[in-house]
């Protein structure tokens, strides 16, 4: 996940979404149950989540929950805390 952030960092946006998917794909082949791997990217265009560059981040302390909505695809993704 390191290279995908790095990446998406230097506006690379699709070489990013490579390293992600790779990094996915050897979680699942691997059988890790890994939180960081799985919140960390968008499920709609598989683009590494980072705030601010490609995702903006809502704390909603009511709900208790961390909400990513992705710049690009508009899905959010709902983390409870």
């Amino acid at each position: 996940m390191c290279l995908a952030m790095r990446a998406a960092k230097e506006g690379s946006m699709q070489l990013a979404k490579r390293y992600a998917m790779l990094a996915k794909r050897i979680a699942v082949h691997y059988n890790l149950h890994d939180k960081q791997i799985k919140n960390s990217i968008c499920k709609g265009c598989k683009v590494p989540l980072l705030p601010d560059l490609t995702a903006v981040v809502v704390v909603s302390s009511s709900k208790r929950q961390i909400i990513y909505a992705c710049k690009f695809c508009g899905r959010e993704s709902k983390i409870k805390y």
